[in-house]
């Protein structure tokens, strides 16, 4: 039968044949199929290929599971498929010892989340303790719906609108991966819209604001206020700090591998005055640098909570777009801003993008050394005239 886009109406309008098994493929969902039996029983499959071969997944019956959960457990499993993992095996085999949500949650980690890139690892794991600490104890299938919206809303009052939209896509992608794989399990998720619209950030602390942040730090120390001076002064990103381990560093610069960064390419930092004052006020009492211990800064939320600036709301990530446009406002040349970020753009791709790099490690190595100088005139004369 030819491909149409499914509805619940043109689902529940579809009459059986007595007389053999109908599948209908949905247009709106490549590889998605609603089965009618004989019976007039309704349930969806998932059909797909791996290792050269058709498979097909059950998802589960008909309107237990409705077309939304169907979609949503489609993507699982073709997530599984790009990852390299056959989502109807994993069906079949690695059922969790108990059925709370944590033992679940450790199973999604283990045959889901570790093949993702770093940085969703990071953040896909976060609100995964996240949902463990919310419900602790709790059996997968006594978390409910209103549960799921309390815990979003507690995302979005605690860390605003985008934190909600991340903690939404963890949460309903976790839910549709467990009903996937369950038969008698629907996920509670699937009908909660997207919290907020995702926009994109233009927020640039100003030097004031960057001097206030900065002064904040200083009130907060530790973990805290270290995480938050190195990402004013190098521009990374928040894990690229949180989770820098003290073999990352040489005697000149931060050396962060391809593994660790958001493009895969290996990122050279050299050490100013500034980041070896900052540095030199961790313990080196464990593996990694902002905490000295030996698992990463786990919260960074916690840690930006301690820097109180009397500014308007600013995020992390807006001190790497504040870094980038200081470096602008200095007259840094932009595509050395670009390696400054570790941006990945048409100049640096390929074997004469590395060559390029190269190149121009003199010029990068004099631009972080602009940026600390103007932080350390700028935070004196204002910490002066305070």
């Amino acid at each position: 039968m030819s491909a149409i886009k499914l509805t619940d109406t043109v689902v529940r309008q579809y009459r059986p044949d007595p007389n053999k098994r109908i599948e209908i493929p949905d247009a709106g969902k490549p590889g998605l199929y609603l089965v009618i039996q004989p019976s007039g029983a309704r349930s969806w499959a998932y059909r797909y290929r791996f290792g050269g071969r058709s498979r097909k997944l059950t998802v589960g019956p008909y309107p237990k599971i409705g077309l939304a959960a169907a979609h949503d457990a489609a993507e699982a499993a073709n997530d599984e498929v790009l990852h390299g993992r056959d989502p109807a095996a994993a069906k079949r085999v690695g059922t969790p010892a108990d059925d709370t949500l944590a033992a679940h949650i450790e199973l999604y980690k283990q045959r889901h989340v570790k093949g993702l890139r770093y940085n969703t690892r990071l953040y896909v794991n976060m609100t995964l303790d996240r949902m463990q600490d919310e419900w602790p104890g709790r059996a997968l299938r006594a978390v409910a719906k209103g549960d799921v919206i309390r815990f979003i809303e507690g995302a979005k009052e605690k860390r605003g609108p985008s934190a909600a939209v991340t903690t939404w896509k963890v949460v309903k992608a976790f839910f549709a991966w467990c009903e996937s794989r369950l038969d008698d399990f629907a996920s509670p998720a699937r009908s909660i819209k997207k919290p907020a619209k995702e926009r994109s950030r233009e927020r640039v602390l100003d030097d004031a604001e960057l001097a206030a942040v900065w002064r904040a730090a200083d009130a907060a120390g530790g973990s805290a206020g270290a995480l938050t001076k190195l990402l004013i002064l190098t521009g990374c990103r928040r894990h690229e700090i949180t989770d820098l381990a003290w073999d990352e560093l040489t005697e000149t610069a931060i050396e962060l591998p391809g593994e660790r960064t958001k493009n895969g390419l290996a990122h050279t930092i050299p050490l100013t005055s500034l980041m070896r004052a900052v540095l030199a006020t961790r313990p080196k009492s464990g593996r990694f640098v902002i905490n000295g211990a030996d698992r990463p800064l786990g919260d960074h939320s916690a840690a930006k909570e301690k820097v109180t600036p009397d500014i308007r709301p600013w995020t992390y990530h807006d001190l790497r777009r504040s870094f980038a446009s200081g470096l602008q406002r200095l007259a840094v040349a932009p595509h050395i801003v670009e390696l400054c970020l570790n941006h990945r753009s048409g100049t640096f791709r390929g074997v004469a993008g590395i060559y390029q790099r190269h190149r121009y490690a003199k010029e990068v190595g004099e631009a972080f050394e602009l940026w600390s100088r103007h932080l350390a005139v700028l935070t004196q004369e204002t910490t002066a005239a305070a």
